[in-house]
């Protein structure tokens, strides 16, 4: 049986590979999203009016709201928001990193930071690291 955390790993997993492409390609990403439907099948979930300039704010508000209807209505049993974040180390050194917000349906939410630097034309890794994350994807459960 896959536990909400083995659910949501699994997805991050699945999720991580275009924002690598697009850093590799751009230097930057903008944010997006994906879902693991009820059976278990992995989707993108995007935000983009392919004939505007995004706009990294609406995007995350779109994809946010995409993510929503579709926890609302059933068919997701775990979302991911993946979107670029700044952070800093224990001590002080500033840190550019790959955010993944994580739920699952399950009462789960973890938000994933990955380190990353473009080195020699590749992205470089680092540690990641999980904090609590906040539950605003699937509706509260009493």
């Amino acid at each position: 049986m896959t536990t909400a955390q083995d659910a949501a790993e699994q997805l991050m997993n699945a999720m991580l590979d275009p924002a690598e492409q697009m850093l590799l390609d751009h230097g930057f990403f903008y944010p997006y999203g994906g879902a693991m439907k009820s059976g278990g099948e992995i989707v993108t979930v995007g935000g983009m009016d392919p004939d505007e300039e995004p706009k990294p704010e609406e995007l995350f508000r779109n994809i946010k709201d995409k993510l929503r209807t579709g926890a609302v209505g059933g068919g997701y049993q775990a979302t991911a928001l993946v979107f670029p974040a700044d952070t800093t180390t224990a001590d002080g050194a500033p840190l550019t990193c790959i955010a993944v917000a994580l739920e699952h349906r399950a009462d789960y939410a973890v938000l994933v930071l990955i380190p990353w630097r473009l080195e020699g034309g590749e992205v470089q890794f680092g540690e990641p690291f999980a904090q609590k994350g906040k539950r605003e994807i699937f509706p509260a459960t009493p």
